[in-house]
């Protein structure tokens, strides 16, 4: 061959023109394949998303039922509760003075429809009269008095002690309990501003508490007429060291 003339170019046999068509044909299959392929999982997760997403709203659905419903149960419970109190304060003979805690809280429970003053004039913290009919500080006799005295219990209870010894009061102590703390007891004619004989010679009742450094006093200035209320007052007395 002589070195100067130009190659021969490749020029493809009907093998190879045959073969290129085969083998796009298969690429183009395949292809085909994998998008069906993927079409089908794209719906199979899509599937599968719509029914989590189904059973998440059920599930929401059921528990805001439930909850709706406990509201409701919650609300008709309180209703029903709000109406026994209610029923119960108005059944109730008693009201209750509740002492503030800076003075050793306690509670004093009496008929409810006896009046009741606070004298706001004394050095002692509390100073109470209730009586059935309306209080009148400058009066001598009331049903009960409780006061909230300045003074240590053994103070208060030499006081009172030394009344026992005077044989025309006819005094006498007792050890008993309010609110579940030992206290004592005097009965006996106790010391009277009027000058009526008729007044000075009516039995009283005076019962003495400790309430931390102070004493807390009952009393009645007339068994004869109101020694049942001043008992049923002192067992429902709550004090509150």
């Amino acid at each position: 061959m002589d070195p100067n003339q130009n190659p021969m170019p490749n020029v493809p046999t009907a093998g190879m023109q045959a073969k290129r068509p085969v083998d796009l044909l298969k690429r183009n299959k395949l292809l085909k394949i994998i998008i069906i392929v993927l079409l089908v999982l794209i719906l199979i997760m899509l599937g599968i998303s719509i029914w989590f997403g189904y059973r998440a709203f059920i599930n929401q659905k059921d528990l805001d039922s439930k909850y709706q419903a406990g509201v409701s149960d919650g609300r008709s419970i309180q209703k029903s509760e709000d109406r026994a109190l209610a029923k119960k304060e108005t059944e109730n003979p008693y009201r209750t003075y509740k002492a503030p805690n800076a003075y050793g809280g306690f509670e004093v429970s009496f008929p409810k429809n006896w009046s009741l003053t606070i004298d706001s004039t004394t050095t002692d913290p509390i100073i109470a009269y209730a009586h059935p009919d309306d209080v009148d500080i400058k009066s001598d006799k009331f049903a009960l008095r409780f006061i909230l005295e300045n003074a240590q219990f053994a103070v208060t209870k030499i006081k009172f002690d030394k009344q026992t010894k005077e044989a025309k009061r006819n005094f006498t102590a007792a050890a008993t309990k309010v609110s579940g703390i030992d206290a004592v007891r005097y009965t006996g004619i106790l010391e009277s501003k009027t000058n009526d004989p008729k007044e000075t010679k009516k039995i009283g009742t005076v019962v003495i508490v400790p309430v931390r450094d102070k004493t807390l006093i009952f009393q009645t200035d007339s068994n004869e007429n109101y020694l049942n209320y001043f008992n049923e007052i002192l067992s429902r007395v709550k004090i509150f060291p």
